[in-house]
């Protein structure tokens, strides 16, 4: 890859446009609803499978560079032990030459839409699951998809800490004062290295570099490198793609809502 094409931007734009990636998968999927794509797996596939396809970047940030590439991969086979819908490798390389690896554990979520504002919630929330997740590691979170007409952010993605949720203990959306939107997880703590699982031994298995049988829907990889200057790719990060693989399509169920609003104009 030639660096010198790199494109050089903003941190904030960076972020923001991560954002952007979530909110337009959500709409397309909300608008196909009729198909069956309103579920969970449709939009995290969709969300990951654009910002699979986003070239290696460089952007500016307090004085210096950072170079960031991603990945995004699917399981192969059948799940039977996991840990979240999404593991997200970050691997950090500092401008000293040292590097860390970390991982985070993402459990997706869409809202059930009611006629009744008020009964709006995310009903497929397994509490039980959530519990055993979180115990596993504190470097679980849920992100959560919703329409909001009304709202001055009308595809919302927002993300919680597992543990927070549990303590909250609500599905509806009054639990949306103790979120973050996506871009904020992302960009601002996952890609910076904060809130990941240092855990060397599950970093490996997140790579399927394991005997664990404990496997994800979906794996995401972010490489940032740090920089005095632009435009260094960085190292890939390695994972076992006989486990992991191309994006196929998830089957569509056409089951809906009980009551699904119109999509925004």
């Amino acid at each position: 890859m030639d660096q010198g094409n790199l494109k050089i931007m903003d941190f904030n734009e960076w972020a923001n446009s991560l954002y952007s990636i979530a909110s337009d998968s959500i709409q397309e999927c909300f608008e196909d609803h009729a198909e069956g794509r309103w579920k969970e797996d449709f939009i995290t596939a969709e969300i990951l499978k654009r910002i699979k396809k986003i070239p290696p970047k460089s952007f500016e940030y307090q004085g210096d560079f950072k170079n960031v590439a991603w990945d995004a991969y699917k399981y192969n086979g059948n799940l039977e032990t996991v840990s979240g819908d999404i593991a997200l490798i970050i691997k950090l390389e500092f401008s000293n030459g040292k590097y860390l690896e970390g991982v985070a554990y993402i459990e997706a979520k869409r809202i059930y839409h009611s006629k009744n504002l008020k009964n709006c919630n995310y009903k497929s929330i397994k509490w039980d699951r959530l519990t055993e997740y979180s115990s596993y590691s504190h470097a679980h979170y849920v992100m959560l998809y919703d329409i909001m007409p009304d709202s001055p952010v009308t595809y919302l993605c927002k993300a919680i800490p597992t543990e927070h949720l549990l303590t909250i203990s609500s599905n509806k959306r009054d639990i949306y004062p103790f979120c973050e939107y996506f871009h904020q997880l992302l960009a601002y703590r996952l890609s910076m290295g904060y809130g990941l699982d240092f855990n060397q031994d599950k970093v490996n298995e997140a790579k399927g570099f394991s005997e664990s049988s404990r496997r994800f829907k979906y794996l995401m990889t972010g490489s940032f490198k740090h920089s005095i200057e632009p435009n260094l790719v960085p190292e890939v990060i390695k994972v076992n793609q006989n486990l992991y693989g191309s994006f196929d399509p998830p089957k569509s169920k056409q089951k809906l809502d009980d009551w699904t609003p119109k999509p925004p104009r």
